[in-house]
């Protein structure tokens, strides 16, 4: 007394003929009801190392609910001992700051009908710079040079004053370079003890700052005196100043 498809159309009418043993009959109509299946998406961004990851699954919009997690037989199905990420609720985004980079995050999608299909994607983390600022001492008026790194995939480099100390240049703050792939900053003018800071971002956008004081020697003051001599004697030639290690040719 039952028939089933699985290919039958939404509201085709279904009749059935009762007969009984006496021959006796009557019959009924029923029309199918098939509930359409969503089309699952799920999508992300690159971010970077430590920022937060967002994942968004579709459709959205008409009640459905959404489970993510780790589906580690790879058959869409939410399988004892696989990691749930977030338990299923009506919140169609999943982020993380932790998720390693490659990790393929499922979502499982279910109408208000209780049709379900999935839909995967990887996190894309992109690895932070580890910025460094080097420069060495100079004498008063020479050229004291800031070298960043690292350098040589594209990265950009912006010098500033960081008054705050944030590592964020803030509205206000002196820019020594304006942001360009140049990787050095040089100045004759700048002072000693000068705490210069460099923001460096790579190509993905991902940015670290280091900062170097600048080592300004002071110069001295050279003097030379002698006395007059007679024919003959000893002209004696003395150069200041002295007294901390100074050569004198």
């Amino acid at each position: 007394n039952t028939y089933d498809s699985n290919t039958i159309l939404d509201g085709t009418t279904v009749s059935v003929l009762v007969e009984t043993t006496d021959g006796c009959t009557d019959y009924a109509t029923a029309d199918a009801v098939i509930y359409e299946n969503p089309e699952a998406e799920l999508e992300t961004d690159g971010v970077c190392d430590g920022e937060d990851a967002i994942f968004t699954a579709g459709p959205s919009g008409n009640g459905e609910e959404y489970t993510f997690w780790i589906d580690d037989s790879e058959d869409g199905v939410i399988d004892a001992g696989e990691e749930i990420l977030q338990a299923k609720s009506t919140d169609n985004t999943y982020d993380s700051n932790t998720i390693p980079d490659g990790t393929t995050v499922s979502v499982l999608v279910e109408t208000t009908d209780g049709c379900t299909d999935y839909a995967t994607a990887d996190a894309v983390i992109y690895e932070n710079p580890e910025a460094e600022l080097e420069t060495d001492g100079v004498c008063d008026g020479e050229d004291a040079i800031f070298t960043a790194g690292p350098s040589g995939n594209g990265e950009e480099y912006t010098f500033w004053i960081d008054d705050s100390e944030d590592g964020v240049i803030d509205a206000g703050e002196e820019i020594l370079q304006a942001k360009s792939t140049d990787n050095t900053y040089d100045s004759n003018t700048i002072l000693d003890g000068t705490t210069v800071s460099v923001l460096v971002e790579t190509t993905d956008g991902c940015t670290d700052y280091a900062t170097a004081d600048a080592v300004i020697y002071e110069n001295p003051e050279a003097e030379l005196e002698t006395d007059g001599v007679c024919d003959g004697e000893d002209a004696i030639f003395t150069a200041g100043p002295s007294g901390n290690g100074e050569e004198y040719t």
